[in-house]
């Protein structure tokens, strides 16, 4: 015979209400995790590369737009997201490793705008919504996958900084895909060590990461906690 149910208190009703809204960070989330079902073809042929690009730039246009800060930050999410997607098509078709180090450069900046931007929507004082929620979400994602372009990056101007374990071999290297793995294993601070920062630059990045992981949780948590008041509730003076 099974065992009864806890019983769902108050709270925990409050908190199932709240992530049952939806709205802009709502559909950013689907769409990120949508990229990290994706991700994995990217190296495996042009078009592939070529199709996760054009997600990718869609995608950190969505986020201008789900932050909710007005037509200027899209204006600035479009000046990164058009260019990163003409340099991402230049370097598949030529290879070329100075377009590559300026479209890495060009993907760091644009992450971390956007990031900032529902940040500051997540942020904004008010009641703690679903939105809210599903973009808090949404940056922590996003936090993933712009330390795994900087990894990329850090790769790319000092190859050697980072070794495969499991395929450990003269000729083997790191690729994107193998980076976000890689970065979500050190944001979580799961660490399966399959691929290891070996060189100062690579080590220091990996220690940033973990501390931007763990803060990004207390800070944000805290902030959400103790700021904000549910939705349809008031303070009492």
């Amino acid at each position: 015979m099974d065992a009864a149910k806890p019983p769902v208190t108050a709270a925990d009703q409050r908190l199932i209400d709240r992530l049952k809204e939806t709205g802009r960070c709502t559909w950013l989330l689907i769409a990120l995790i949508m990229l990290l079902l994706v991700y994995p073809s990217v190296e495996k042929s042009a078009e592939a590369s070529i199709l996760v690009a054009i997600f990718n730039s869609a995608l950190l246009i969505a986020a201008a737009f789900a932050s909710g800060q007005g037509r200027r930050a899209l204006l600035v999410a479009l000046a990164f997201a058009l260019p990163a997607l003409a340099l991402n098509w230049l370097w598949v078709v030529t290879n070329d490793r100075q377009i590559g180090v300026i479209l890495l450069v060009t993907m760091i900046f644009f992450y971390g705008f956007t990031i900032a931007q529902v940040l500051a929507y997540v942020l904004r004082p008010g009641a703690v919504t679903g939105d809210k929620l599903h973009g808090a979400t949404s940056a922590y994602i996003m936090l993933g996958l712009f330390w795994a372009f900087i990894y990329l990056l850090v790769e790319t101007l000092l190859p050697g900084c980072f070794v495969n374990l499991v395929n450990h071999s003269p000729d083997s290297t790191v690729d994107w895909r193998q980076f976000v793995f890689f970065s979500f294993t050190t944001l979580t601070s799961t660490g399966y060590g399959n691929i290891v920062p070996i060189s100062g630059y690579a080590q220091s990045a990996a220690i940033l990461e973990q501390l931007a992981g763990v803060f990004f949780v207390a800070v944000l948590v805290a902030r959400l906690t103790g700021l904000y008041q549910p939705a349809g509730t008031s303070r009492k003076k």
